[in-house]
């Protein structure tokens, strides 16, 4: 299911859809991948969005890993071996819980008040859409400003 952020990714690069779902609105949705199917000529004369205008989405993808990161670190379902990130960690979630007017969207949900499961599939989709997002720039020939490494170990719990 994961590989339909793909699909809502590559659209918004190619100018299909007007904008990038936000992470407030995601829902698993196939309808998107089975119109480019029925109707592969959408893709044909379409151009490219510039990497500049594709960073952003991809810094706000790599904040909301951070965020969820922290809240699972908060609630205990995810662990940070280096006590020095895990008090980092642990200090986002507590500043980001204590205001919630300024703690990012899953829905109509601050990070903070939303369901562990919901969490952990927000996560999952923004690991996704940020690895995406990260080789269609370098692919561009954008090069990444700073490069946010995922290792496999990392990345297991996200299979």
């Amino acid at each position: 299911m994961l590989q339909v952020e793909d699909v809502k990714v590559f659209r918004w690069v190619l100018r299909i859809d007007p904008i990038l779902t936000p992470f407030e609105f995601l829902q698993p949705d196939l309808a998107a991948a089975l119109e480019l199917i029925e109707k592969p000529e959408m893709l044909s004369g379409t151009a490219c969005l510039p990497p500049w205008d594709l960073r952003p989405a991809k810094q706000h993808a790599e904040q909301m890993i951070t965020r969820l990161v922290a809240e699972g670190v908060h609630r205990g379902f995810l662990s940070e071996k280096d006590a020095s990130a895990r008090v980092l960690l642990l200090q986002i979630a507590e500043r980001m819980n204590a205001d919630e007017s300024s703690d990012l969207l899953i829905g109509s949900q601050s990070v903070g008040k939303a369901a562990n499961d919901r969490l952990q599939w927000i996560m999952q989709t923004a690991v996704r859409r940020m690895v995406v997002l990260d080789r269609i720039i370098s692919y561009l020939g954008g090069g990444a400003e700073h490069e946010f490494l995922l290792h496999e170990a990392d990345t297991r719990a996200f299979d």
